[in-house]
C-alpha cells in the first residue's frame, strides 16, 4: 500500500494547434495531485488471486489561459477544475487456477479471468468532456506444454463502449478515439 502528494509546477498540457496539424505542450501553472494505491495477491494451492486499486485526485491550482471565440479573447480560469487524462479510480482484479494434468498432451491447463477498471477520465482542461468509470472483463484458456503454451484469449467479453482519448479539434470539431470492441485470439509460444 502507498500514499502519495505531488505538488507540480509548471504542468504541461498538451494542447492542439487551431489549424488542427498538430500538438504544443504548454505550461499550465501549478497543479497537485494525491491519492493512494493498495495491492493484494494471494496464492492458495493452484489458485492465484489478485487485486489492485488506485485513487488519485489531481487539481489545477493555479492556471489561467485565453481562448479565441471568434473576434475575442477571453480569459478562462481553471483552477479546481481537474487535470485531464488522469483517472479518479483504477482497478484490477483478477483470478486463475492452474490444473495439472501431466497429460501426454498438455502438462497443464491455467483458465484465468481478469477485470480492469478506470474512471472518471477527464479530457479537456474545462473538465466538460468525462468518461465515466468503466470496466473491461477478460479471459484466458492456457495449454501448456513443455517449453510451447497455446492460449485462447477473450478482451473485454462484454463488448463496453468507452474512450480513450479525446480532443478539441479547428472549427469547434471535435475527435474522440473508442476503445477497442471485443477481441478473440490465440496465442502460440515458445520459451527458450
Amino acid at each position: 500500500a502507498s500514499v502519495f502528494y505531488i505538488d507540480t509546477r509548471n504542468q504541461q498540457i498538451a494542447q492542439f494547434v487551431p489549424s488542427g496539424l498538430g500538438r504544443i505542450m504548454k505550461n499550465s501553472g501549478r497543479s497537485e495531485s494525491y491519492g493512494a494505491e493498495i495491492s493484494l495477491n494471494g496464492y492458495f494451492g493452484n489458485l492465484h488471486t489478485h487485486l489492485s486499486y488506485g485513487y488519485t485526485h489531481a487539481t489545477f491550482r493555479e492556471y489561467t489561459d485565453s481562448i479565441k471565440t471568434g473576434r475575442e479573447t477571453i480569459e478562462v480560469d481553471y483552477k479546481g477544475k481537474y487535470v485531464p487524462f488522469t483517472p479518479k479510480h483504477t482497478l484490477h482484479i483478477g483470478t486463475d487456477y492452474a490444473f495439472n494434468l501431466n497429460h501426454r498432451l498438455i502438462d497443464r491447463l491455467i483458465v484465468g479471468a481478469t477485470f480492469q477498471g478506470a474512471g472518471k477520465i477527464y479530457f479537456t482542461e474545462n473538465n466538460d468532456v468525462v468518461q465515466d468509470f468503466y470496466g473491461l472483463l477478460n479471459g484466458n484458456i492456457t495449454a501448456e506444454k513443455s517449453i510451447f503454451s497455446l492460449s485462447l484469449w477473450a478482451k473485454n467479453i462484454t463488448d463496453t463502449s468507452y474512450k480513450l482519448f479525446y480532443f478539441n479539434g479547428t472549427n469547434g470539431n471535435s475527435f474522440a478515439q473508442k476503445g477497442n470492441p471485443v477481441q478473440v485470439g490465440v496465442t502460440l509460444q515458445m520459451r527458450l
